[in-house]
């Protein structure tokens, strides 16, 4: 089966690049994939964290088989459409359980796949981040996150409101 072929339920190109980092030149083969996302069919009524993964999951199951295909293609790396894992349509409330916290790659170096206890509440960008390892690729996801916010954060935005 070609990239450009239907594939699963969805659809992968892939471009080659070439990109000049100083005096080198490097050959890249980039995918892309089109996935009818699995929604939840009632996205303003809230969850719990087990049921939000097992939705995401379905989504995530689609991402896996292709990944490996794209890999088995030659591609270096893989972009999954924006809001695929999880769907749209939640409000402030109901999207609470689909949240992870992603660390500042500027504060941290982690690998999820490989360190899955350092940090909880992170199923999914070890799912992404064993995903890439296994099929030695970059992938490139959208998930929303939630981020630690200090008292005087949370001031100022209070103020801000009045």
């Amino acid at each position: 089966m070609q990239l450009d072929q239907y594939v699963g339920c969805g659809l992968i190109k892939t471009t080659e690049h070439t990109s000049r980092f100083g005096s080198e030149e490097t050959l890249y083969v980039a995918a892309v994939y089109e996935h009818r996302v699995i929604l939840n069919p009632r996205p303003g009524v809230p969850l719990r964290r087990r049921a939000a993964l097992e939705h995401m999951e379905k989504n995530l199951h689609a991402f896996a088989e292709q990944a490996a295909l794209a890999a088995l293609q030659g591609a270096h790396i893989l972009v999954f459409p924006e809001d695929a894992i999880h769907g749209f349509n939640y409000t402030r409330a109901s999207v609470a359980s689909y949240l992870e916290t992603v660390p500042d790659p500027e504060e941290v170096t982690w690998s999820p796949c490989a360190d899955p206890g350092r940090f909880s509440n992170t199923e999914v960008l070890r799912r992404l981040s064993c995903m890439a390892r296994k099929n030695r690729l970059f992938l490139v996801a959208n998930m929303p996150d939630r981020q630690p916010c200090s008292l005087t954060t949370q001031e100022s935005q209070t103020e801000a409101q009045h």
